[in-house]
């Protein structure tokens, strides 16, 4: 990203911590510091349909670290944080049906389809995680 997009991004990402209590969080390794990526629990309040609206999780990991149990293991902690947290009955992402790693993970952290769409003029799916009790 730019530095302009960075400024931006993390904005966004303070603005949605004081609005709704919840937000980014970066992923790093415990044992160097090195930073992999990050997990999101955001209102992006998308123009699509069916609307979105509940919290919405988001993760992204640089490529250097996918296979390693980074992303797993980050978005176990995010829903489980989100699970003792939030009143949503419900957590939802959206992926693109070309993106077999994110299809893989979120089906493996109990994410199920519900809805295939557009955004953006692109093929998405829409998936749902219910609340855990914590």
């Amino acid at each position: 990203m730019t530095s302009e997009e960075v400024w931006f991004r993390l904005l966004r990402d303070l603005g949605q911590w004081a609005v709704d209590d919840y937000g980014s969080w970066t992923i790093r390794r415990a044992k160097d510091g090195a930073y992999l990526g990050n997990v999101s629990i955001l209102d992006h309040r998308r123009l699509i349909e069916p609307a979105m609206t509940d919290p919405e999780l988001g993760w992204g990991l640089s490529p250097a670290f996918h296979g390693e149990g980074f992303a797993h293991e980050a978005l176990q902690a995010a829903l489980a944080w989100a699970d003792a947290h939030l009143s949503a009955t419900r957590t939802v992402c959206m992926i693109s049906p070309e993106n077999l790693a994110s299809l893989k993970l979120a089906a493996r952290v109990g994410y199920r389809p519900y809805a295939t769409t557009t955004y953006k003029d692109q093929p998405v799916q829409l998936f749902e995680r219910p609340r855990r009790a914590p």
